[in-house]
C-alpha cells in the first residue's frame, strides 16, 4: 500500500509547489490589480476636486458663470440676488458693493456669499472681486448694460470683458472640506444683447483654483493641497437666468489638476502627488467629466461626483 500511495503525495506536493510559483510570478508583473486599483482611487480624488471647483451652490466656476448671466441686464448683480439654484438652503445671505472708473469703463465688484449653516452639509462661504467692462457693438465701453444713446434710443452691450481678480472661501459637501486661497480667470462674455450668452477664456487667462480639500470615503480622510485650471471654450449660458443653470448650459470645459497629497487616517493609494488632465461636457441635467481614461457624472448644482 505504501509503494502504491507515495507517488501521488508527490505529484500533489509539486502541483502545490507549481501553483505557488505561478501566483508568485504573477505578482512580480508591473500591471497587477493593487496598482490598477491604486490609480482609479486617485483619479476618483482628482474627479470629487473638480466636481468641487465647478458646481454651482459651493461657489465653483459655474457659479461665476451665473454672477455674468446676472451682470448682463439691466438690474446687474445686486444684494437682493442670493444666486442659488434649485436647491434650498435654510439660510442664504449676499452683500455686493460697487464702484465705477468712469475713465477706464472698469466696474469693480466685491462679493461676500454665504448659503445654508455653517457646520452643515452643504454649506458655502464665498468672497469674490470681480472687474468687468460693458462693450457696445464698436467694443468701446459703456457705463450700464443698457444705455440711452445720443438719438434718443435705447443700446445694450454686446459683450462684456470680465476678471476674476480674486477670491476666497470654504465650502462642505458630503465627501468633501474644501478651503480657497487663491482665484483668478479672464473670459470674454459675447452675446449679451441676446437670451444666449458666450464665454470664454482669453488672454490666457485661465480660470485658476488654489487650495485645500479634506476628503472622506471608506475610512479614510486624505487632504489634497491643489490647484486646478480651466478654459472655457464657448461655453452658453441664458442671459440673465441661473435658476436651474445647470439645465442650461453647453459647451466644454478642458483643465488640468495636480495636488499632493497627505494621508490622516486610514490607508489609500500610494501615490502622493496627483497630475491628470481632464475634459468636462455641459449640457442635460449633469456633467460628464473624462479624466485619465475614466468617465464621471458630476451634479453641477451640488459638486459631487455622483
Amino acid at each position: 500500500m505504501l509503494f502504491t500511495t507515495t507517488p501521488w503525495r508527490y505529484v500533489l506536493f509539486f502541483a502545490v509547489l507549481l501553483f505557488a510559483a505561478l501566483i508568485w510570478g504573477g505578482c512580480k508583473k508591473d500591471n497587477n490589480p493593487a496598482t490598477v486599483t491604486d490609480e482609479i482611487t486617485a483619479t476618483d480624488d482628482a474627479a470629487e476636486s473638480i466636481a468641487g471647483a465647478v458646481g454651482i451652490n459651493n461657489g465653483g466656476a459655474l457659479d461665476q458663470m451665473g454672477d455674468v448671466l446676472d451682470i448682463s441686464t439691466g438690474t446687474g448683480l445686486a444684494n437682493t440676488a442670493p444666486g442659488i439654484s434649485e436647491i434650498s438652503y435654510a439660510a442664504a445671505t449676499v452683500t455686493i458693493q460697487k464702484q465705477y472708473d468712469s475713465t477706464t469703463g472698469w466696474w469693480t465688484l466685491t462679493l461676500s456669499r454665504q448659503r445654508g449653516v455653517l457646520n452643515g452639509v452643504p454649506y458655502a462661504e464665498i468672497n469674490r472681486v470681480y472687474m468687468y467692462q460693458f462693450l457696445n457693438k464698436s467694443g468701446v465701453f459703456q457705463k450700464n448694460w443698457r444705455i440711452v444713446n445720443g438719438v434718443g434710443g435705447i443700446d445694450t452691450a454686446y459683450s462684456i470683458h470680465y476678471l476674476i481678480k480674486n477670491g476666497t472661501g470654504t465650502f462642505q459637501t458630503r465627501r468633501l472640506s474644501h478651503t480657497l486661497t487663491y482665484l483668478s480667470g479672464e473670459w470674454m462674455v459675447t452675446g449679451t444683447n441676446t437670451p444666449t450668452v458666450i464665454v470664454s477664456t482669453v488672454n490666457g487667462g485661465v480660470y485658476t483654483r488654489v487650495g485645500t480639500n479634506t476628503i472622506t470615503t471608506r475610512n479614510a480622510v486624505r487632504t489634497l493641497s491643489d490647484s486646478l485650471s480651466m478654459t472655457f471654450t464657448g461655453v452658453t449660458g441664458p442671459r440673465g437666468d441661473r435658476l436651474n443653470l445647470s439645465t442650461k448650459t453647453g459647451g466644454t470645459i478642458i483643465g488640468s489638476y495636480h495636488a499632493t497629497i497627505a494621508v490622516t487616517r486610514g490607508t489609500v493609494y500610494g501615490e502622493r502627488t496627483i497630475d491628470r488632465s481632464f475634459t468636462i461636457t455641459l449640457g442635460g441635467t449633469k456633467g460628464r467629466l473624462s479624466i485619465s481614461g475614466h468617465e464621471y457624472d458630476i451634479d453641477l448644482d451640488l459638486g459631487e461626483v455622483l
